[in-house]
């Protein structure tokens, strides 16, 4: 049979892939003279590209995806501690607002729950990245000492610091305040189950770490488990998880304790177990790219249903039963389904979440989510700037909430920058001393700052 030389040059599909190569760079493959022949090796050569994207080298939109929901949490929580949130709550009256700010002001409250899905997200993307380090390392020495080693030095400097921060702010203008007889709770790791039992056991500035605990604890257990079972015991176990953790929200709603629901990793197994599913199937033959073509699909019922929910709940918040339960279950499915179709395909979202300065917030994620609630009850309770002063200079309430974000994000990421530049990356270079098998693997994947 004729023999014909095929050229690849910069696909979308193949530009990066193992048969031809970083995008620019030529590569030519000797395949059959024929039409079938040609498609043949076409889809197997799509179908090694999908799988090298998916353990094969860092993905660039799942920085950009973790930043962009990191900017969804801070204008979140500027809403919520910024005036709106507390005005809503404690019933304030809006009638001293034109009809045109009242509006802005109930669809500035409801919008903000769109923020909701971002920490489900957070916990199955971390599970993804970190399941994926473990699954590359399992068998190799140094198994538990690097894991922990790398995230005692991505985690505790800044927590620790920070943490110790709050304390001292506290102390100087609360003194006796009961969060000195809870301190150890957050030493430990373990202040989601003081949540738990009720927000009012602490001040709103120390309440954003409770979802740092829930990773500690997955942390702390997770490599053990993946160490001692095999990679069939393991999936059977997550798919488990998935169908109990809605069981255990429905039962602890049902008992009246939505708290729990929300900050205790009980609540949250089903997220980081999707994760993980994820990170096993990215390791397997086909890779995730087995599932490519069901993904779109997946995202668009997703959202829709989410957002069908929220108009019927009116917003996503999270004391309503049906958000607390039914509603992290959808959150995390989008997300695992946003993760795979962000590793498998190439799309106009890809390219969105690639933009440079989406990839740049989320470098400094873990400082912004850190730094970005004591600030704005900081702005708001001590320095008087609020929503309801925005007005003042804006005129209208809506443009003075998105001038209150600004801020916010202004000052969240000045102190995040500096805590990157001057705490974090300094740490970092000590985890050269502690290597994972990814350093080892055909395809470099870095851990995308997990």
């Amino acid at each position: 049979m004729a023999i014909a030389r095929l050229r690849i040059e910069g696909h979308p599909r193949l530009g990066e892939g193992a048969l031809a190569g970083p995008r620019r760079r030529r590569r030519i493959a000797e395949v059959p003279y024929s039409r079938r022949a040609c498609q043949v090796e076409y889809h197997r050569a799509s179908c090694m590209d999908h799988q090298s994207r998916d353990i094969g080298r860092r993905v660039p939109a799942l920085d950009g995806v973790r930043g962009f929901f990191t900017l969804l949490v801070i204008g979140a929580h500027s809403i919520l501690f910024g005036g709106l949130g507390d005005a809503f709550w404690s019933g304030r009256s809006l009638s001293m607002l034109s009809h045109f700010d009242q509006i802005s002001a109930r669809c500035l409250f409801v919008g903000h729950t769109l923020a909701a899905p971002g920490m489900d997200l957070f916990f199955v993307l971390s599970s993804f990245l970190i399941t994926g380090i473990l699954c590359d390392s399992k068998g190799l020495p140094g198994y538990f000492v690097n894991f922990y080693a790398r995230r005692t030095l991505r985690i505790f400097p800044l927590y620790y610091l920070s943490l110790t921060t709050l304390l001292l702010v506290t102390f100087f203008f609360h003194p006796n305040d009961p969060i000195f007889e809870r301190k150890m709770w957050f030493f430990t790791y373990l202040q989601n189950f003081l949540f738990a039992r009720g927000w009012e056991q602490t001040p709103r500035q120390f309440h954003h770490l409770w979802s740092l605990a829930v990773e500690e604890q997955f942390y702390l257990v997770w490599p053990t488990l993946l160490f001692l079972f095999d990679r069939r015991a393991i999936k059977m176990i997550c798919a488990a998880t998935v169908l109990l953790a809605p069981t255990y929200r429905v039962l602890a709603y049902a008992a009246g304790d939505g708290d729990a629901v929300y900050v205790t990793t009980f609540g949250r197994l089903d997220q980081l177990a999707l994760g993980a599913l994820l990170a096993i199937a990215a390791r397997e033959a086909g890779g995730l790219a087995r599932w490519a073509g069901r993904m779109p699909p997946v995202l668009v019922t997703t959202l829709a249903t989410i957002t069908a929910m929220g108009l019927w709940r009116g917003g996503l918040v999270e004391p309503d039963p049906i958000v607390g339960t039914i509603g992290h279950s959808l959150y995390a499915l989008f997300a695992a389904a946003l993760i795979c179709y962000l590793v498998t395909s190439r799309s106009w979202i890809e390219r969105f979440f690639e933009q440079r300065w989406l990839r740049a917030i989320g470098r400094y994620s873990y400082g912004l989510y850190l730094f970005n609630q004591p600030l704005v009850l900081f702005l708001s309770g001590r320095l008087g700037i609020n929503l309801w002063h925005m007005p003042r200079f804006t005129g209208f309430v809506l443009v003075g909430q998105l001038g209150h974000m600004l801020l916010l994000i202004t000052l969240s990421l000045a102190a995040a920058t500096l805590s990157w530049h001057f705490l974090e990356k300094p740490s970092l270079r000590f985890k050269e001393r502690f290597p994972t098998a990814r350093k080892t693997l055909p395809h470099t994947m870095k851990s995308q700052n997990a």
